[in-house]
């Protein structure tokens, strides 16, 4: 039990090493043959896909931090409930926990817009958290313009940006948010950087089809592998509680 739901993340790390075991060959497979029904996915086997390593930078239209209007000038920022202006984001790590940022705390003015060198992300771009907690990834499901803290990614029309954050996640995970990191602080120039496991077209599958396939096999396999560790605990709980209650009734109250 204990090796099914560690592999929530496990099935990540084996998947983005490009490590074909047999554990991960057949729970893809597996995962493939369960979706044929309402939605087929058909010509692919997962010892097909072939990935090709390439920088962050090469995938992407724009990377770019945000920045902070002076917050002495009021003029320069809204209360979030006002009309007009911008929404603005700085780091609250819950945004980050299930990837899609969808509120905002503070809005900024078109003065405020005019005299910073933020900029208004466009939706659905990759968002990495470079500064405080640092290595936390998601994406904005609405337009929106960031302090410098988070570093903003817009990628190309042929990259899947849910892929591309559970691969970046998968990194910082690992290397960055551990106390004894050997990494340093997060920049553009480092994170532009960052090396990306694309896999290749196949005969009947473009390189996105394959990523946005990925992506919903690990999302479904981590939500699967979260529901098992809870009914592990929940089993094991409920027979702590029947030993508890038989020693009771055998031995008395006090035992």
């Amino acid at each position: 039990m204990d090796k099914i739901y560690e592999l929530g993340d496990g099935m990540r790390d084996r998947i983005f090493s490009n490590t074909k075991d047999p554990f991960l060959l057949e729970r893809f497979d597996m995962w493939l043959l369960e979706h044929q029904g309402d939605n087929p996915i058909k010509d692919i086997k997962f010892e097909d896909i072939k990935f090709e390593n390439v920088v962050l930078a090469k995938i992407a239209n724009k990377i770019r931090a945000g920045a902070t209007p002076s917050s002495k000038i009021k003029e320069y920022w809204k209360d979030k409930n006002e009309t007009g202006g911008l929404p603005w984001l700085d780091i609250n790590r819950k945004d980050f926990e299930n990837h899609k940022i969808d509120s905002f705390r503070k809005k900024i003015t078109k003065k405020g817009y005019e005299n910073s060198s933020t900029w208004l992300v466009p939706k659905n771009s990759v968002m990495i958290t470079i500064g405080g907690s640092l290595g936390f990834v998601g994406y904005n499901s609405f337009e929106t313009c960031t302090n410098q803290n988070i570093l903003s990614v817009v990628l190309d029309k042929d990259y899947d940006y849910k892929y591309i954050i559970l691969n970046l996640e998968n990194f910082y995970k690992h290397n960055i948010r551990n106390l004894d990191s050997k990494y340093g602080n997060l920049s553009k120039t480092t994170e532009s950087k960052r090396i990306i496991p694309i896999p290749k077209p196949t005969k009947y599958k473009t390189s996105l089809e394959i990523q946005k396939l990925l992506a919903r096999f690990l999302r479904e396999y981590a939500t699967w592998s979260s529901d098992m560790k809870r009914l592990h605990i929940k089993m094991g709980q409920k027979s702590a509680q029947m030993r508890d209650l038989l020693i009771s009734h055998t031995f008395g109250a006090d035992t």
